[in-house]
């Protein structure tokens, strides 16, 4: 999937919690397990389907509005710099099922979770 706009509101931050990534256990200066805090870029996690639905709504009102606009809009920058500063890791919960889910998938269930 590919995410629409680098970072999210502060109400979908606050209502959503669990849609967060998680700092890996190998992060330097102590934010192993933390949270991204809100402020940054790239506070959700690849995982969510939350944010996916909310980037999505936002790209298509936005794409909806200017798509006639072509003295306006010529381009359009759907994101850069994927993966700056590890934003592409995430460590939570969700993300550790998303793992298990596509491992299934890749390798006809023939995994174990132990």
């Amino acid at each position: 999937y590919m995410i629409q706009t680098a970072t999210m509101p502060s109400w979908l931050y606050n209502a959503y919690a669990d849609e967060i990534a998680q700092v890996g256990p190998d992060s330097p200066n102590g934010y192993a397990g933390k949270y991204a805090a809100f402020g940054g870029r790239r506070q959700y996690s690849f995982n969510s389907e939350v944010y996916r639905k909310y980037a999505n709504r936002v790209v298509k009102q936005l794409a909806d509005r200017y798509a006639s606009r072509t003295d306006l809009i010529h381009s359009w920058q759907v994101d850069n710099e994927l993966g700056h500063e590890g934003s592409d890791l995430d460590f939570s919960q969700m993300a550790l099922e998303a793992w298990r889910v596509w491992l299934k998938e890749k390798y006809d269930a023939d995994i174990s979770t132990t």
